[in-house]
């Protein structure tokens, strides 16, 4: 007996939702990181900031010129938000380009 097997799988109704994920500027001093700037969808688009909130951070922390400067991914639960950066509002995010 022939069974007809379809070309795509049936989604499992009890597969849980993807989770959450974007690219953050981030600074990171001693054990500490802080989220900067993000989520970003992508990382070049994170990394194409990163100068930008080293400019703003030197200026406005007197240990601003101590801390490291970079990227980092963040992953969130499915259902739950990506946080957003401290500089976000103060700053606005930029998209790469």
């Amino acid at each position: 007996m022939h069974q007809h097997t379809p070309d795509t799988a049936p989604a499992a109704a009890d597969a849980e939702p993807a989770a959450a994920e974007g690219f953050y500027v981030s600074a990171r001093y001693r054990d500490r990181a802080r989220l900067l700037l993000g989520p970003y969808a992508t990382h070049q688009e994170a990394k194409d900031n990163v100068a930008r909130a080293r400019r703003y951070v030197v200026e406005y922390d007197l240990l601003g010129w101590l801390y490291a400067y970079g990227t980092l991914r963040g992953e969130m639960k499915a259902g739950r938000p990506l946080p957003a950066g401290r500089l976000n509002d103060v700053l606005g995010l930029t998209e790469a380009g």
